[in-house]
């Protein structure tokens, strides 16, 4: 169904999103006219009776609400993609709940891209959480992965400038209008997503500012779009366990950054602590884990790379990367997140 139709019967009284879907499920034939919508109404309402049917008037205000928001988005640069257009992310078809129509501004291809994972976490992350956030999601984007995230402050702003900064490709799916940036302090940011063969998405109409369920909303966005969910961190209660709870729901993978001994009594660690120790999420803690977590998205298979890797002179890492892959019990890790290596000549640290 077009998307104008689709728009016609969101802006109808009464009807929803999920019955919207029931609705359009339920039309025979593509309506090509506001008449034939009321057709698409009768045909629903027998197979549900309590179903409210709109009068022809209801639809025709209805349309040209939804006439008046495309023009807005034809106005404002606003790509708006229903599940018929071949640019509607594939990841999202077979979703629960799955979004009708989604306002897309930037590079439509970078929502079809071969490997993506969506990197989350809380708004507060420890200054552990905020290096190794920013190196996990720097790999990725190395890797080629499209990197998805909320541009929310926190962890979602270190997912996609850690990106960026690595020449990659990131997608911000927002909870108000794509034309309606927040946090304000974050245009920027959005802006250079843009100018970087980008892309910001989502399923409200421009001008929509953003309310407190949009960002639940939101969250099954996030993980729809991706092959896998990574968290960065959280607390137990944080809103990240919206996205991690749609990722199960999505059957997608889901993984956590793990953390070294010494931070995991951090607040934005349990919720890290508690996935992995339930066997919910894969642990990213050290080098051979990213290895294998990498492979499963890419090859089907946990396991290390059969690949020449990707190798960095071990002596050349930032302290980040170091802590990834240390442990309360290596004598040669301190608390101040330095490393003291201890390597043979040449000795080369291998990511992926």
């Amino acid at each position: 169904m077009r998307s104008e139709y689709i728009l016609t019967l969101l802006k109808t009284p009464r009807i929803g999103r999920k019955t919207a879907e029931f609705i359009i499920a339920s039309c025979s034939d593509t309506p090509h006219r506001v008449a034939d919508l009321l057709d698409c109404f009768h045909t629903a309402r027998k197979k549900r009776p309590s179903m409210p049917v709109p009068t022809l008037d209801d639809l025709h205000t209805a349309h040209e609400k939804a006439l008046t928001v495309l023009s807005k988005c034809e106005q404002s640069g606003v790509d708006v993609l229903s599940t018929d257009d071949r640019h509607y992310p594939d990841r999202y078809r077979n979703i629960p709940d799955r979004p009708l129509l989604v306002y897309a501004k930037g590079n439509l291809q970078a929502l079809n891209t071969e490997h993506s994972v969506a990197i989350i976490g809380t708004r507060e992350p420890s200054a552990f959480g905020n290096k190794a956030g920013y190196r996990l999601a720097q790999l990725f984007a190395e890797q080629r992965f499209t990197v998805i995230s909320g541009l929310a402050t926190g962890c979602d702003t270190i997912a996609h400038r850690a990106c960026l900064d690595a020449g990659g490709q990131t997608v911000a799916v927002l909870a108000s209008g794509v034309d309606y940036i927040y946090p304000k302090e974050n245009r920027g940011l959005a802006q250079e997503i843009l100018e970087t063969n980008g892309c910001l998405i989502s399923e409200y109409e421009v001008g929509v500012k953003p309310q407190p369920v949009f960002f639940i909303d939101r969250d099954r966005l996030q993980s729809g779009l991706s092959d896998a969910v990574i968290v960065i961190e959280t607390d137990i209660k944080g809103g990240t366990m919206h996205t991690v709870k749609f990722s199960q729901q999505q059957d997608r993978y889901l993984a956590c950054l793990s953390h070294p001994a010494q931070y995991r009594d951090h607040d934005k660690a349990q919720g890290n602590n508690m996935l992995i120790h339930d066997k919910k999420a894969f642990p990213l803690g050290s080098s051979e884990e990213i290895s294998r977590f990498r492979n499963l998205l890419v090859h089907g298979q946990y396991r290390d790379s059969d690949q020449a890797p990707i190798a960095q002179p071990l002596t050349t890492l930032p302290k980040a990367t170091a802590a990834l892959s240390a442990s309360a019990q290596n004598p040669n890790y301190h608390a101040d997140g330095e490393y003291e290596l201890h390597v043979s000549p040449g000795t080369q640290y291998k990511f992926f």
